[in-house]
Formats: structure tokens, C-alpha cells, sequence
């Protein structure tokens, strides 16, 4: 993990810095994006999918929330027992990972 942590942070931090510069410069109209919160969804994820859904102009499932409900059921928080990490354990620090994605986190108010 050491190895590879900081790497594999600094690729994904210019994929997505890429992402959002094509995004920027209209590779594509806006409405074809959708920017979903990973709170908004683990809080509340009916209402996530259906955000989605609804966005993209698209018909609602009637079984969806049945099938999301059966999902979580099955796949309970902790199913496999609780799992600890720290940046410290793949050779990264808070202060970097901060600036890394600072515009990122800015952008989105995270």
C-alpha cells in the first residue's frame, strides 16, 4: 500500500482534473452531468437514484426502490465486520491530500 497510495492519488487527482477542464470547455452540453454527493446517496439512497433518473429524463422504476431496499438488506453496513484506514498506512499525509485536491474540494464544497 505504501508503494502505490501516493500514485494511484496523484493519477486520479489529473484524471479528474482533466474531466473537469473538458468538462469546462463544453465537450459536451451540461445538462448531460449530473454531480451526485456520496452523502446525499449513502443518506439517502432512493432519493439519489431518483435524482439521477429524474435528471436524465428517465423513467422511474416501479420495483427500483424495492430492488434498492433488498440490495442494502442483503449487503448491511459492516457485513464483513468494520474496516479501518488511514492515509498514514499507504504513505500519504492529510496536508498533502488537502492541496492535491484543493481546487476539486472547492469546486464542490467539500
Amino acid at each position: 500500500p505504501v508503494e502505490v497510495g501516493p500514485e494511484c492519488s496523484r493519477r486520479w487527482a489529473e484524471a479528474i482534473g482533466r474531466a473537469l477542464r473538458s468538462r469546462d470547455r463544453g465537450c459536451a452540453p451540461a445538462e448531460r452531468f449530473l454531480d451526485l454527493y456520496y452523502d446525499d446517496l449513502v443518506a439517502n439512497p432512493v432519493g439519489a437514484v431518483r435524482k439521477v433518473y429524474g435528471h436524465f429524463d428517465l423513467p422511474f422504476p416501479q420495483d427500483m426502490e424495492q430492488r434498492i431496499g433488498d440490495f442494502y438488506r442483503r449487503n448491511p453496513k459492516d457485513r464483513f465486520g468494520t474496516h479501518r484506514y488511514s492515509l498514514e498506512q499507504f504513505g500519504m499525509n492529510r496536508e498533502e491530500e488537502m492541496r492535491r485536491y484543493a481546487a476539486y474540494r472547492e469546486r464542490f464544497r467539500l
